[in-house]
């Protein structure tokens, strides 16, 4: 969030929205990574779990497409969305979902870094606001 809050200072509003939107995501998947008892997010096939915590170490010379353990990894690879947010358990999906600051942030997506100067001072601020109130209130995660 340091980032995003130097670009803001830095007038560069569509930046500052892009590296927020990324601090939540990032956010939420510590969330998901403790709700699974998972000390970090995990990038490499040996380090993902099952769907009940059981630590899955795959022989990969056999691993096909369509298998468990890549329908598993492949959906926590996604970014900000209320896909991602309907990951997380029920109580704390709906308080998100159901926030008004939800509505601002919704919008974000990783082609926002194709954008240049569409942003205004007070759409980044409201932006990042909103990001902060749902970590740091609802997510318990200090950005």
């Amino acid at each position: 969030m340091l980032d995003a809050k130097c670009l803001l200072a830095g007038n560069r509003f569509d930046g500052a929205i892009y590296m927020a939107g990324y601090a939540l995501e990032i956010a939420i998947k510590v969330k998901l990574c403790h709700s699974k008892e998972m000390p970090a997010f995990p990038d490499r096939e040996d380090e993902w779990k099952d769907v009940n915590g059981a630590l899955k170490k795959f022989d990969t010379s056999w691993k096909k497409p369509d298998n468990a353990f890549d329908k598993e990894s492949k959906s926590w690879k996604i970014h900000l969305s209320e896909e991602l947010v309907n990951k997380l358990d029920e109580a704390l999906k709906n308080q998100i979902l159901e926030n008004r600051d939800w509505n601002k942030i919704r919008i974000w997506n990783v082609d926002l870094r194709y954008r240049r100067g569409i942003a205004t001072t007070s759409q980044a601020t409201g932006f990042i606001n909103a990001i902060e109130h749902i970590a740091n209130n609802i997510l318990k995660v200090e950005l």
